[in-house]
């Protein structure tokens, strides 16, 4: 973690009293300094890449917590990436909404990007084979919404 974000986000997360595990969020400028965009006291989404690195925050929370004695991490893999299919999905279909405009990428790239991040990502978020609840529980919320973006509309009582 660089220097200038790590010491800062501490001074901050004291300054403001938080107490264990909180996530701090930053940008960078065109002159590459750091502005702040959040400060969450709880666990974060990207929760499980970390889990998939080796740093296992939930127990260190607990260890925290429970007045036990709290490991210390000292190696994690680094340059894990996790994907979030419906997320990336939804990006997909956003995309194609703004083609043309300043905030999207053409309909090419974004297929492209879309596509070739299944060859660099072999991990996705909410798919264990210890555990496949959450990931029958994303599949269902995900045909869920489908359905209801393709349903025929209601009609109008009375008509």
């Amino acid at each position: 973690m660089p220097e200038d974000l790590y010491d800062s986000s501490v001074r901050l997360a004291t300054a403001l009293g938080l107490e264990g595990l909180c996530e701090v969020e930053y940008r960078r400028d065109a002159q590459h300094r750091p502005l702040l965009m959040e400060i969450n006291a709880r666990l974060a989404g990207p929760i499980e890449t970390a889990l998939r690195s080796g740093v296992d925050f939930p127990l260190l929370v607990w260890q925290w917590a429970t007045g036990a004695h709290v490991d210390r991490v000292e190696h994690y893999e680094t340059g894990v990436r996790m994907r979030w299919l419906r997320g990336d999905m939804r990006w997909l279909r956003d995309n194609f909404r703004r083609a043309g405009r300043p905030d999207s990428v053409s309909r090419g790239k974004a297929l492209w990007t879309f596509a070739s991040e299944f060859l660099r990502t072999s991990r996705y978020d909410c798919l264990d084979r210890r555990d496949l609840g959450p990931v029958k529980a994303e599949l269902s919320i995900t045909a869920a919404a489908v359905r209801h973006r393709y349903r025929a509309p209601s009609p109008l009582p009375g008509t």
